[in-house]
């Protein structure tokens, strides 16, 4: 009997320790299921985030040729703006010099009209022609010049 006892308590370790390893079996398999289907889950989210990696990148591309299409489209209306306004810079400034210059000669001619009298008004005259229509004059010529040369710009003739 002692030996069937001894067979018996042999038999019911190794049965515990097979069902043990059953079980352990079981959890493993059960792990491994769960992380096939969390990697599997990852792989598809990594492939959603690659195609929408590539859509982005895509629309990057087509915003910057549409924002080099804009710019070079502004570039070229700019000039055209920047040409026309320093035309009507150009004739309004011969305009204002032909305008004094008239003036002058007015005043001149006042002057002359007046020179024979020391009047207050002719000295009132006198001073409007030798300050005031001079200076400005000479004062706008000179900035006038002073600006076609820092733009490196040609004379209007």
């Amino acid at each position: 009997m002692k030996f069937g006892v001894g067979v018996q308590g042999d038999f019911e370790e190794r049965m515990n320790e097979l069902r043990q390893a059953e079980d352990q079996t079981k959890k493993a398999m059960t792990d491994a299921a769960r992380l096939a289907e969390e990697l599997r889950q990852e792989q598809d989210h990594g492939s959603q985030m690659d195609k929408l990696r590539r859509a982005l990148e895509g629309q990057v591309k087509e915003l910057q040729v549409r924002v080099d299409e804009a710019e070079a489209a502004a570039l070229h209306g700019g000039r055209k703006t920047i040409q026309s306004l320093e035309q009507r810079v150009r004739r309004v400034q011969l305009l204002v010099c032909r305008r004094i210059l008239y003036m002058l000669h007015l005043v001149s001619a006042i002057s002359s009209f007046f020179s024979s009298s020391t009047s207050f008004w002719y000295q009132f005259f006198r001073f409007l022609l030798t300050y005031f229509f001079t200076y400005h004059f000479f004062l706008f010529c000179f900035t006038t010049l002073y600006i076609y040369n820092s733009l490196s710009l040609s004379l209007p003739a």
